[in-house]
């Protein structure tokens, strides 16, 4: 399982950080908040996920613009 640093962004501002394993980036994510999610393009909120050991990068958006309440 790898290692995942999530931030949950607000425009270009993270609001929370999360660290956690699993073994893809979309369970990592699932285990943060619930989806369904899409790959990000100019959604305003958002999920940075950053495998630590790969350091890829992935960007993702809740499906319908939907995000957890603050």
């Amino acid at each position: 399982m790898a290692k995942y640093h999530i931030d949950e962004m607000q425009g270009e501002n993270a609001v929370a950080s999360h660290i956690l394993t699993a073994s893809t980036p979309l369970e990592a994510l699932g285990k943060v908040v619930p989806g369904p999610f899409i790959v990000r393009t100019s959604e305003p909120n958002w999920f940075r996920v950053v495998d630590e050991s790969q350091r890829h990068v992935f960007k993702y958006a809740p499906a319908g613009g939907v995000s957890r309440p603050r």
